[in-house]
């Protein structure tokens, strides 16, 4: 090897380094707020918010400010562009052989959250969690239902992830680098080592939010001296209380965390891959979603009625917008026409909007 290659390998290397450090400084960011977002009980931040939003959170740790209903309506806002939601289910969760089997699931915890009946929402949903990490174990790992009992034998799922993505990037760094960037560049084994050992960081740091929301908060045991949070796997299907945990709020981490599981299964499976799909494919679906939650209004008014009668019921929150919603607000607004005129009218303000971003 002449010093030329010598000199094309070293900075090479330095800057792969570079590259993987100011990865790695970015979750340590997402670390940081999701320790602020914890006094709200809005316990981590999935690997797809936007950097806008980290930066956001991060200011309102650095000057004191901020309250738990301006952090809801960011995550809130973020479900409610059903465009991007559709995204996740179709081009995301869709293709993780882990959670395809659940989206069913998926799609009809949606369909009752936009018409805000959160306890059917949250309990459709739960089952793709721990679905999703039991598939794992047996489809991947060979394991038997019956061995897997505890919330110990789920999380194991992440150390075999983690593993799996650890192999893929020590042979990315081995042999496929080179490949990509040029075959004068193979990278000495102490510099394999250090490479793979930022990675191991990164996916330890992301790993480590997920497996502590999981084992501390959805899953931590009801005897446990540090239980409080009300939205617990044992409390809701053992029936332990009668306390209202069905809330937008808890839906909304719940989906987040199915979200987070997305990313953990793409991670494994050899990178987090972001499957491109146009408009049109997810369109049918999309428009479904629309018109489920411009129509939904019209019984949020009696569904609160009926729930008047139990103590802990907050209508106001219930009955709130969090956000104005321009195709709902134009639905309320049209004529007294028929329920099905109307719902083809929404049908074609989105197709019309579609056009119109692609004519752009």
């Amino acid at each position: 090897m002449n010093d030329n290659q010598k000199e094309r390998i070293e900075k090479a290397f330095l800057e792969e380094k570079e590259r993987l450090l100011s990865d790695n400084k970015r979750v340590e960011q997402v670390v940081a707020v999701n320790l602020y977002l914890k006094q709200f009980n809005w316990a981590f931040v999935y690997p797809y918010v936007m950097g806008g939003h980290v930066n956001y959170f991060a200011t309102l740790e650095k000057e004191g400010r901020g309250d738990k209903k301006e952090v809801f309506q960011i995550f809130a806002k973020s479900f409610f562009d059903l465009k991007s939601t559709t995204y996740f289910i179709e081009s995301i969760f869709k293709r993780r052989p882990e959670l395809e089997p659940f989206c069913h699931l998926i799609d009809q915890s949606v369909f009752m959250c936009l018409q805000r009946d959160y306890a059917g929402a949250i309990s459709a949903l739960l089952p793709a969690i721990e679905g999703s990490l039991r598939h794992y174990l047996v489809h991947r790992r060979g394991m038997s239902n019956g061995r897997i009992m505890k919330i110990k034998d789920l999380l194991n799922v992440f150390t075999y992830l983690k593993g799996d993505y650890l192999t893929g990037q020590r042979n990315y760094y081995q042999d496929d680098y080179g490949k990509i960037h040029g075959s004068l560049i193979i990278f000495n084994e102490d510099q394999v080592d250090e490479l793979v050992g930022y990675k191991e960081a990164f996916i330890d740091m992301w790993f480590g939010i997920i497996t502590e929301y999981l084992e501390k908060n959805l899953y931590l045991d009801n005897r446990s001296p540090d239980f409080s949070d009300g939205l617990n796997r044992h409390v809701i299907f053992h029936g332990f209380t009668g306390d209202i945990y069905y809330s937008l709020e808890n839906y909304l981490r719940i989906f987040n965390c199915v979200i987070f599981l997305s990313y953990a299964f793409g991670m494994g499976n050899g990178g987090n891959f972001l499957f491109d799909m146009e408009d049109e494919e997810i369109l049918d679906k999309w428009i479904a979603f629309e018109q489920i939650r411009v129509v939904s209004w019209t019984t949020t008014e009696i569904k609160a009625k009926a729930y008047a009668g139990y103590k802990d019921f907050d209508e106001k929150a219930y009955s709130e917008d969090i956000f104005e919603d321009p195709l709902g607000k134009q639905f309320k607004q049209m004529p007294a026409w028929s329920l099905e005129h109307r719902l083809k009218l929404v049908d074609k303000l989105i197709r019309k909007a579609i056009l119109k971003n692609k004519v752009k």
